[in-house]
């Protein structure tokens, strides 16, 4: 057995391992409820596919059969993936998005055939070490032809449910921030790059396949394939990870506010007028100046909504075409204000100022600052800090 195979193995145990972790997790309730199936789901392919290619070296006269059955369970990564970033991003928990079977058609159409092909003899299944050419029967013929119609549809499968992902992704950055003043873990950058990890993957898995299939390498070149398992198998256990530990870190953006229709929703046919938007912006800027309800860290569209007396897309359309900005920006602005005298004296840290502020961290409160004043806090007291010393100079 080379290195190559026993770092399969090894591996490839590894991700079962983790793979029963996670489920017993799933099992327990440790992961929303809204997302437990997509991710269950997930997890278990990945593992499946991981651990047929030490069984096919294990039992090689079962090769084509595992094989089959692993290549059926790459058309439920991409409707999986693209459930679990519609169950994080969905904005009405009381009535989450319709998840429709249609999305598992190629895989029953896949299982279908698989159960068909056990009724075919094995002599009739085509292996990698093939020297003379298998005449397969009418229904492994039928068979081979369906699984090669479905081989070229799956990239363009996986490929539209990655698209489908990132553009409600960037839909729901631009949501949140019509929702909340703090958008921390909310983002769901990680699932971006999890979902390009996803077509790197694929990537690499059909150029690999057609390398193999063109016969590039000799029929003993059983090394390069095994390295190449191993890569896949290594993948596996690094997706599986960030899945488990981000996965049970990460809410649906919207749990806190159950029943919030999306606010980026058109106006065309909003009963709001000209003057009910600037007496609402009169409203919430009075409030914002008496109040200073800015200085909640966890203030969100809907409580601003309360304080104002409005229903909240009155107020959403009112900050978006009244006052010109969203609701996320007004509220760190009103913070990043609030900050500058305190940041002047130089009496607390910039960072003690920033949580009396509202700012749940840094990297949120160094970005609105930037925005607002041009520049980050440090820059900015040191400017100051240098034209007092110049005036005491004078």
């Amino acid at each position: 057995m080379v290195a190559s195979e026993m770092f399969l193995i090894i591996v490839s145990a590894m991700v079962a391992g983790q793979c029963l972790f996670v489920l017993m997790l799933a099992a327990n309730n440790y992961f929303d409820r809204r997302v437990r199936y997509p991710v269950v789901t997930l997890i278990f392919v990945l593992t499946l596919i991981s651990v047929t290619d030490p069984l096919a070296a294990f039992m090689p006269a079962k090769d084509f059969t595992i094989g089959f059955l692993a290549f059926i369970h790459y058309f439920l990564i991409g409707p999986a993936f693209w459930a679990y970033v519609v169950r994080l991003t969905d904005a009405d928990n009381m009535r989450p998005s319709h998840i429709s079977w249609v999305h598992a058609l190629p895989f029953i159409l896949g299982a279908l055939l698989f159960c068909a092909h056990l009724f075919v003899p094995p002599e009739q299944f085509p292996t990698l070490s093939d020297v003379v050419e298998v005449k397969p029967g009418p229904l492994m013929f039928f068979i081979n032809s369906a699984v090669a119609l479905l081989f070229f549809a799956l990239p363009f499968l996986l490929f539209w449910y990655a698209f489908q992902s990132f553009k409600r992704l960037k839909a729901h950055r631009a949501l949140i921030r019509e929702e909340f003043a703090d958008i921390e873990g909310r983002q769901l950058l990680w699932l971006e790059w999890l979902g390009i990890t996803f077509i790197g993957y694929w990537l690499y898995i059909a150029v690999g396949g057609a390398i193999v299939n063109m016969s590039i390498f000799a029929a003993d070149s059983a090394p390069p394939l095994a390295i190449m398992d191993a890569v896949l198998a290594a993948v596996h256990f690094a997706m599986i990870s960030v899945i488990g530990i981000c996965g049970l870190r990460q809410k649906p953006a919207f749990a806190e506010e159950p029943g919030a229709p999306p606010s980026t929703a058109k106006y065309e046919k909003s009963a709001l007028t000209p003057d009910m938007a600037k007496e609402i912006a009169m409203r919430i800027e009075n409030l914002m100046a008496t109040k200073r309800l800015y200085l909640d860290p966890i203030l969100t569209l809907r409580t601003l909504a309360r304080s104002v007396g409005a229903p909240p897309n009155h107020v959403s359309q009112t900050l978006n075409e009244t006052l010109g900005t969203s609701f996320f920006d007004y509220v760190n602005g009103w913070r990043v204000k609030h900050c500058l005298p305190a940041i002047q004296s130089g009496d607390a840290s910039i960072m003690t100022v920033a949580y009396d502020a509202g700012f749940n961290s840094r990297s949120a409160f160094y970005k609105a600052f930037k925005r607002v004043v041009g520049r980050n806090p440090i820059e900015y007291r040191r400017q100051v800090g240098s034209v007092k010393a110049s005036v005491l100079r004078t």
